[in-house]
């Protein structure tokens, strides 16, 4: 069974076009409003502006010279609470060796399945 979103928004960073745009799609239809983006830059407008964002999806690398952990780094220094998913098209273990990610970050895989995201967002966001 696929657990459903409630609503909630999620921004997405993402450069890619073609995983962006399926990533929107899937998250749409699992019931989440999506904010999408293409790096860290516009991530922080969106912040910025004061939008109400309850998740953050973002790839582990981003164009433009921010990270996606820097990114939330970023974020969480203003709002300490902000969770945050990465995706990354390398295993886990590298990026952790590689020092992108500390033990308690979520990293989905690419490709990753409509279900494992609908899975990883619930945890997430309980």
């Amino acid at each position: 069974e696929i657990m459903q979103g409630a609503g909630e928004t999620v921004l997405v960073i993402e450069d890619d076009p073609d995983v962006l745009t399926l990533t929107v799609q899937i998250l749409e239809g699992l019931g989440y409003r999506v904010i999408a983006v293409v790096d860290a830059g516009a991530a922080h407008k969106v912040l910025a502006e004061g939008r109400t964002v309850d998740l953050v999806l973002s790839d582990v690398v981003l164009p433009g010279g921010v990270s996606g952990p820097e990114f939330a780094e970023e974020a969480r220094a203003t709002d300490p609470d902000l969770k945050v998913i990465f995706m990354s098209g390398y295993p886990a273990e590298s990026a952790r060796r590689n020092g992108l990610l500390g033990s308690e970050d979520v990293l989905l895989n690419k490709p990753f399945k409509r279900q494992q995201l609908a899975k990883a967002l619930r945890e997430a966001l309980r």
